[in-house]
C-alpha cells in the first residue's frame, strides 16, 4: 500500500515484494468471478460490450494479459510461493471460459481444442501438486479435479479433430492422473469417492 495506490496496481520503483502475488491473485479472482456470474449465473454482460461474442473475446485477452504479467521468480515475488498455483488458476479460468455452462453449450472446434488443453493443464498441475505434497485437500480441490477430468473427456469424445491428434496412451495417462488425485482426497472429502467412481465409469467408456 503506497501513497499513490489509487493510481497504480504495481509496486513502485520496480522493487520486489510479496504484494505482487496478492495483486496477481486478486486480479484472477476478479476475472473468475466475472466468468462465473455471466456464464453460470446468467448475469448481463457489462454495458461496455455490444455483444456476448465481443465480451468472450475481451475476457480471453484479459486472461492472457494476466498470465503474461504474473511474477515468475523469487526475486520478483520476494516470498516462497509455488507458481504452479498461477498456472492452475489460468487453466481453471480457461476451462470456465471454453466449457459447458447454462448460457453456452454450442462450441467451435477451437473452443473444444482450448477446453481440452486447459483441462489437461489443470490435471497435470493438480497431479504435480499431489506429487510435491502441496495439494490442498479440500472440497474445492475435489470439485476442480472432477471438473477438469470430465471436461477433458467431453472435449475428446465430442470432437473429431482432437481425436485425430491424441494417442490412446495420452488419454490413459491423463485419466490415471485424475484417479490418483481423487483417490488421495477421499480421506479428507467424502465427495471424492463418488466423484472417483463416476469418473472411472466415464473414462473407461470414452477410452473404449
Amino acid at each position: 500500500i503506497t501513497p499513490n495506490s489509487e493510481e497504480t496496481d504495481q509496486i513502485p520503483d520496480g522493487r520486489s515484494s510479496y504484494k505482487y502475488i496478492a495483486i496477481a491473485m486478486f486480479k484472477v479472482r476478479l476475472l473468475q468471478a466475472e466468468l462465473q456470474s455471466i456464464l453460470h449465473e446468467k448475469k448481463e454482460i457489462p454495458r461496455s460490450f455490444s455483444t456476448f461474442k465481443e465480451w468472450l473475446s475481451d475476457i480471453s485477452l484479459r486472461l492472457d494479459i494476466w498470465i503474461n504479467s504474473v511474477p515468475e521468480t523469487y526475486s520478483q515475488m520476494n516470498c516462497d510461493f509455488n507458481v504452479e498455483f498461477l498456472d492452475l488458476n489460468y487453466d481453471h479460468s480457461r476451462v470456465m471460459l471454453h466449457g459447458l455452462s447454462p448460457v453456452r453449450f454450442d462450441f467451435s472446434d477451437e473452443d473444444m481444442i482450448k477446453l481440452a488443453g486447459a483441462s489437461m493443464g489443470m490435471i497435470f498441475s493438480f497431479f504435480s501438486l499431489w506429487e510435491k505434497k502441496s495439494l490442498n485437500h479440500t472440497w474445492a480441490a475435489t470439485q476442480n479435479v472432477f471438473m477438469a477430468g470430465t471436461s477433458y473427456l467431453y472435449a475428446i469424445f465430442h470432437n473429431k479433430k482432437i481425436q485425430k491428434q491424441i494417442q490412446f496412451d495420452e488419454v490413459k495417462k491423463i485419466s490415471d492422473c485424475v484417479e490418483v488425485v481423487l483417490s488421495s482426497l477421499i480421506d479428507k472429502c467424502n465427495a471424492s469417492k463418488e466423484c472417483l467412481e463416476v469418473y472411472q465409469i466415464l473414462s473407461r467408456a470414452v477410452i473404449k
